[in-house]
């Protein structure tokens, strides 16, 4: 989907063990946008360099990765699971209108902006929000196993 738009006006879901290159793309769901890994190994790579994704109620990743140079947004609530480490670069947002739950099996660097309206729950084994970084809730939980800059 590079330079591309995939829409759908109710659910859009995509399941791959592979990878989605979404660069400068939009995917985009009127109601649940879900990218999910169907694999055992959680091998599906997301590269969203320049993209958007975005659901209009719920938006639901599942993943080995996911790059960390786009926007992922929800007008409600969202989901993101990743199984490795994450960086979220200066200019990029993660943002929901709703509730928001990030899990990362590694380390979460934040550099940009990660936002929810309501609560915003943050789960990594280690966290590093950067002097860039941007954490933004009602409400915000964070849950780190080690070591938390």
């Amino acid at each position: 989907n590079v330079q591309g738009a995939v829409r759908a006006d109710g659910n859009l879901a995509i399941n791959s063990a592979g990878s989605i290159n979404n660069t400068l793309g939009m995917l985009s769901a009127g109601s649940t946008l879900s990218l999910q890994d169907s694999g055992p190994g959680r091998g599906l790579a997301i590269t969203n360099t320049g993209g958007t994704i975005i659901g209009g109620q719920r938006t639901d990743i599942r993943a080995g990765s996911l790059s960390g140079d786009g926007k992922v947004l929800s007008q409600q609530d969202l989901a993101l699971d990743l199984a490795g480490n994450f960086t979220l670069n200066a200019d990029a947002e993660i943002m929901a209108n709703g509730n928001a739950g990030i899990t990362i099996g590694g380390l979460l660097t934040n550099a940009g902006k990660i936002q929810a309206r309501s609560t915003l729950t943050l789960g990594a084994a280690n966290f590093d929000n950067t002097s860039t970084g941007d954490i933004n809730a009602g409400t915000t939980r964070v849950n780190v196993g080690g070591v938390l800059n």
